[in-house]
């Protein structure tokens, strides 16, 4: 089993759609959870969240994500996932 910490960021694209930039994989929770606040503060993201997810890279069987922390503007289906 491995556990892989994320922070997934977001930008407003054409539009105004609020687009996914592309993943990245930090060495822990309080990293991930870091590093999601500083790009709202400092890089003009809109959203970013942090989570963490567990499973085996070989088979492919994973846990489902544990999200660490969620802020600004994210597409509607995060927030249906954080809800659900």
């Amino acid at each position: 089993m491995a556990t892989f910490h994320v922070v997934q960021t977001f930008s407003r694209g054409k539009r105004g759609v609020i687009v996914p930039d592309l993943p990245r994989q930090v060495h822990s929770a309080e990293l991930a959870k870091g590093a999601a606040r500083r790009a709202l503060a400092t890089s003009g993201k809109v959203g970013a969240v942090a989570f963490s997810r567990s499973g085996d890279p070989v088979t492919g069987d994973w846990d489902e994500a544990v999200v660490l922390s969620a802020e600004g503007d994210l597409p509607a289906e995060i927030y249906e996932q954080l809800e659900g």
